[in-house]
């Protein structure tokens, strides 16, 4: 729909305040029309409205505005709570208000706490009511906001802090596996800095961490983060860098720039600053990295005649069966398990999925990690998680063993993720292993936002001789829509569906669409034979995790594909 004219409100004097921009998604003309009358009325501040009727109409709105929206819940294109994660992967910084025709404390309160500012009723809210509701989500959202901000940020300089700097560092180690560019990290000492301190007083020392932040960025380059981790001491971030050649001009300007005298107030002080170097094309934890730069450092401020030195050594990649979280992740040492896989009919092996485990108390065992570990992860971490888990596993299958099939499952949100889609399919497709025997199962989260950056995602891994599944079939998450749109080869159903006494009819639904696009049919949660017989009945191809259980280790699994 096209964007409609402004609101008129009840506009102060002063009408050179910025308008606020409303973005209202509602596919009933009458209750968007509604909507707008109850703005123009009871609100009182300068601002214009856009209409539009579906997510996708929005989408490059939502991309863009600054200001807020109020969102219903039930799209054509999109449904439920996953119309407001689509809206919060698009712009995590705007400000929803849910009007909903759904009236249930326990809607509200879900969407409440995945990110909304308030949900209101279709019926159930007056012009004042929208109005109070609209003004109070641009505020909170703004004390959201900024206290995310001051977070991540230095209250004396401005400049990110440490746990910023992690962030970013983190993001950008995962890259240098897919993109095959370095990571840079100069760190940086004041000289001498505690005698500005102890001479003149703390606010004359804050003065010249203030000056010494602004000569550095004078000297960084565009790309570059530049940060302060503690006291004296900063960093600066370079990603996708080729080699220490790149960074040594820029750490002689930073030297030439930070030498010299400052006029702070009523002093008169003089500034300079030790330079460590580090460079890494390996996924390592940020700590490796940092601690790697400031050993670099102490070398810079032992030799008088140089300002900076580079790391004596560059750091190699962990084994992959060491701990291969990245930074500062909770999920701490693991190692490949599998989740064997059966052909439903013969119950021969044919293959197995690639979970992340930890080593179970015995020392021979491995144990499934709980889903509330794997939550704590974020998606750059989750997607390396995942490539070191694959190289883990076929590091140790041998070559006779080719004909088996393995899977590894990833999250739709996760393989959407904005900073990694972009040579995330070269990224798997680098792995260097044998062609057709490695699949990718799209996990839960599918929502209509995300099938056109999964459908490219998906054909891209086809290139690569990657097939592509989709989990949850028969599930409320997994739709006919979206094996439409990606077009995969294969299907795990719901283990809802798969259990002793779930629905048979929902089991030969599940299936029937499986049958009608041509698609290999896992099931896994079987409990017991008679239901393993209903499924092959049905049609399934594939049951994993039954009558063996996962998972295994890999002299298990082993032992399972090479009998005797």
């Amino acid at each position: 729909m096209t964007p409609a004219a402004a609101g008129t409100g009840r506009l102060p004097a002063d009408e050179t305040e910025t308008e606020l921009e409303i973005l209202v998604i509602e596919d009933e003309f009458d209750h968007a029309d509604l909507v707008e009358q109850m703005l123009a009325r009871g609100l009182e501040i300068p601002h214009r409205i856009a209409r539009f009727e579906t997510l996708e109409s929005a989408r490059e709105a939502v991309r863009e505005t600054d200001g807020l929206i109020i969102l219903d819940l039930g799209l054509p294109d999109t449904d439920g709570l996953e119309t407001l994660q689509a809206i919060q992967e698009l712009n995590g910084e705007v400000p929803v208000v849910v009007y909903s025709a759904t009236d249930g404390i326990a809607m509200a309160g879900d969407a409440v706490r995945r990110g909304a500012q308030d949900f209101l009723v279709k019926g159930h809210a007056d012009g004042h009511a929208l109005a109070r509701s609209v003004a109070f989500a641009v505020e909170r959202k703004r004390v959201e906001l900024e206290l995310a901000h001051l977070a991540n940020h230095d209250p004396v300089t401005g400049l990110p802090n440490r746990a910023g700097l992690y962030e970013a560092l983190r993001s950008a180690i995962a890259r240098t596996t897919r993109s095959g560019a370095s990571v840079g990290l100069l760190f940086i000492d004041m000289d001498n800095f505690k005698a500005i301190n102890d001479t003149w007083g703390h606010e004359i020392g804050d003065r010249a961490l203030k000056t010494a932040a602004a000569r550095m960025g004078e000297c960084v380059r565009d790309g570059d983060l530049l940060a302060r981790l503690h006291g004296d001491e900063f960093a600066i971030l370079c990603d996708g860098v080729a080699g220490p050649h790149e960074l040594e001009p820029l750490a002689r300007r930073l030297a030439e720039r930070l030498k010299g005298p400052a006029r702070l107030g009523p002093a008169e002080v003089s500034l300079s600053a030790s330079i460590g170097i580090a460079i890494s094309d390996a996924a390592i934890p940020v700590d490796e990295l940092i601690g790697l730069a400031d050993g670099a450092m102490y070398e810079a401020k032992r030799d008088p005649l140089s300002a900076y030195s580079f790391a004596a050594e560059l750091p190699a990649p962990r084994p992959a069966r060491e701990m291969i979280s990245l930074g500062e992740s909770p999920i701490g040492e693991l190692l490949a398990g599998f989740e064997p896989l059966y052909d439903a009919a013969e119950r021969h092996l044919i293959g197995g999925e690639i979970v992340a485990c930890r080593r179970g108390d015995d020392g021979a065992s491995v144990l499934g990690l709980e889903e509330s570990a794997m939550a704590e992860l974020d998606a750059i971490t989750m997607v390396e998680l995942g490539f070191a888990l694959i190289r883990a596993a076929f590091a140790e299958i041998p070559d006779s063993l080719s004909r088996l099939n393995f899977n590894v499952t990833l999250p739709a949100k996760v393989l959407t993720d904005e900073r990694m889609l972009p040579g995330l399919a070269d990224g798997f497709g680098a792995l260097a292993i044998r062609p057709q025997c490695l699949g990718v199962l799209i996990g839960g989260g599918l929502s209509a936002a995300s099938l056109p950056g999964l459908a490219t995602l998906a054909e891209e891994l086809r290139g690569h001789g990657i097939r592509v599944g989709i989990d949850g079939l028969g599930g409320e998450r997994a739709s006919i829509v979206a094996f439409d749109k990606i077009g995969p080869q294969f299907a795990r159903l719901d283990p809802r569906i798969c259990r002793s006494g779930a629905g048979g009819r929902i089991r030969a639904a599940a299936a029937g669409v499986a049958d009608a696009y041509s698609l290999e049919t896992i099931a896994a949660g079987i409990e017991d034979d008679a239901t393993a017989a209903e499924l092959v009945a049905v049609g399934c191809d594939v049951v994993q995790g039954y009558p063996l259980p996962g998972p295994l280790t890999i002299e298990q699994f082993l032992a399972a594909a090479l009998p005797g």
